[in-house]
């Protein structure tokens, strides 16, 4: 009850003290008062959350998932459905998607009552995918579900594509401002993600060739950028090499054709 102390306290349990607190704040979960049955949980939450293994989702030339230090082997997945469910999620933004578009994509021709059995029994499989062993306190961890949307933890799931866009973005609006050597920076941070299209096996999903064609287009967008950054700086090769990965990614793009033969022209004067 002491409002002065609990923000220190809260930062010396969860900051120095978490593994020696862990074990009471747990005993604590369980206690008469609700407000103190709260603080315990939060505070625990806070302790487990910054125990477990981030995951590396990659979905751009190739889908594979890592967990700390090692890869989730396809015999640990519960099934085609789980990951079915979790390209799905990443596809349509990993944050907040509604239930009712996921089974849209995934389960279009099926009944109601019956989507929605298939829907919690995927679910479900995808999050004991991920998180084996779930804590009873805390609960499932990697994958949220809160109403009627399903989200991707941001702080324990790192998605290549939602860096690839994060760094995108961050770059326009550095260009927007007259940064441009701060764009330029943002723009490789984004290229070096962009490893090819997105979910490339996936090629009979619509939701997914959707999604592939979305980020070709803003990965060409961001190359072209780039390009004419380094045209306006004087540095030809750079220039020439991002107009060669439009190319290689979109061989019909006359664009890149033509500035690629111009700034090779220039260069080679």
């Amino acid at each position: 009850d002491v409002k002065e102390a609990m923000p220190y306290a809260t930062y010396l349990l969860t900051t120095h003290l978490g593994s020696v607190a862990k074990k009471r704040l747990k005993e604590l979960t369980r206690d008469r008062s609700l407000k103190l049955r709260k603080k315990a949980k939060e505070l625990y939450a806070v302790i487990h959350r910054a125990d477990l293994p981030r995951i590396h989702i990659r979905t751009l030339g190739e889908f594979s998932i890592r967990k700390g230090s090692y890869e989730i082997s396809k015999d640990k997945w519960k099934g085609k459905q789980p990951q079915k469910l979790l390209k799905a999620l990443i596809a349509s933004g990993s944050q907040g998607v509604r239930k009712e578009i996921l089974c849209e994509d995934l389960w279009p021709d099926s009944t109601p009552r019956s989507v929605e059995r298939t829907f919690k029994v995927a679910l479900h499989r995808l999050r004991t995918s991920l998180e084996p062993e779930v804590d009873p306190v805390v609960g499932f961890c990697y994958v949220q579900m809160k109403g009627n949307k399903v989200s991707l933890d941001e702080e324990l799931c790192v998605v290549d594509v939602d860096e690839f866009l994060r760094f995108a973005r961050r770059g326009f609006r550095e260009e927007g401002n007259g940064n441009e050597k701060k764009a330029l920076s943002f723009y490789d941070k984004a290229i070096a993600i962009y490893g090819g299209d997105f979910l490339p096996d996936d090629i009979y999903s619509p939701w997914a060739e959707m999604k592939r064609e979305e980020l070709r287009r803003k990965y060409t967008d961001v190359l072209s950028r780039a390009a004419r950054i380094c045209e306006k700086r004087g540095s030809s090769r750079k220039a020439i090499d991002y107009y060669q990965r439009i190319i290689d990614t979109d061989p019909l793009c006359e664009m890149a054709y033509r500035k690629l033969m111009a700034v090779s022209y220039t260069h080679l004067r």
